[in-house]
């Protein structure tokens, strides 16, 4: 919600619209716009609103402003599509154990394994979907067959024996990384308790 240091917050960067503009433009451009982001993740998504302030005039004379709710959409790049859904499903995880704390996000493994799971889960609906509408249980959509024609042709043609090879070195590399680095860890803890020794 919009709270009192919102609003000076929102005045502050409204001057600089403003005195930015007179320099550049006799026309005054758009305010700022205000976004209010759930930091907490306590939904199951990401709650963000959009306000723009507009004047509250009383007989042709601006009194103050108040803060009005505009519609607003988020877009999302590859990358922060999958951190973002990462930070949900861990959070929304926790809540469900009662850790109402600082959630941490799961490790390398942790997370190809939900990773592969969730491709799985996709397959398993496309296969299902395909299945149905070859059976004649359900009409096809072409914008659907084109985009699963367009995923399919994406991926390599790799033979199972040289997948299962490259997946392997690279599950390796993986896990050689999360040791290192958990050794790295554990010798500054001990670096750290050993300086502070008398």
């Amino acid at each position: 919600s919009v709270s009192d240091t919102s609003c000076l917050l929102h005045d502050f960067f409204d001057e600089m619209i403003v005195s930015s503009s007179s320099q550049t433009s006799p026309v005054r451009q758009t305010g700022p716009l205000h976004i209010v982001v759930d930091a907490s993740l306590s939904q199951s998504s990401l709650a963000a609103k959009a306000f723009v302030t507009t004047p509250l005039d009383i007989v042709q004379r601006s009194l103050t402003s108040q803060f009005r709710q505009v519609p607003m959409t988020m877009a999302f790049s590859g990358a922060e599509r999958a951190g973002t859904s990462c930070m949900l499903e861990r959070r929304t995880q926790d809540l469900a154990a009662g850790n109402s704390g600082v959630s941490t996000l799961p490790g390398d493994v942790a997370d190809l394994e939900s990773s592969v799971e969730r491709l799985l889960q996709i397959l398993d609906s496309t296969c299902e979907y395909v299945d149905d509408v070859v059976a004649g249980k359900r009409e096809g959509e072409v914008a659907v067959g084109r985009a699963i024609a367009d995923a399919l042709a994406a991926v390599p043609s790799v033979p199972a024996e040289q997948f299962n090879e490259v997946f392997t070195s690279n599950m390796q590399d993986m896990l050689m990384v999360g040791y290192l680095s958990s050794l790295t860890r554990t010798q500054v803890a001990i670096a750290e308790q050993l300086h502070f020794l008398p």
